[in-house]
């Protein structure tokens, strides 16, 4: 190339529309977006009995498998919380239907 004299313009490829197969992968990528929650997963086991809750500890692992969950959901659904609950009866209603 010379001085003074303006570089070749290189032709460039037109940008073709993504194809049908290429819209659903990014659309299912998409779904499989960590959701903005509002407070981490969290976990409780419910008293079926007399209604008492008590927090469940959840290691990392559990928090990731509740969050990938949130992908399952309908289209159109903004996940917001992630809160697992464990339907059970406490020690207290145990004893209690023990004795009657």
């Amino acid at each position: 190339m010379s001085p003074g004299r303006p570089a070749k313009r290189v032709p460039r490829a037109r940008a073709r529309p993504p194809s049908r197969r290429s819209r659903r992968a990014a659309t299912s990528a998409k779904s499989r977006r960590t959701p903005h929650l509002s407070e981490p997963p969290h976990g409780h086991i419910v008293c079926r009995s007399c209604g008492r809750i008590h927090p469940l500890e959840l290691v990392p692992a559990d928090c990731d498998v509740l969050v990938e969950m949130t992908a399952r959901g309908p289209t159109g659904w903004a996940v917001e919380r992630v809160a697992y609950s464990i339907a059970a009866v406490c020690p207290k209603c145990r004893r209690a239907a023990a004795a009657a």
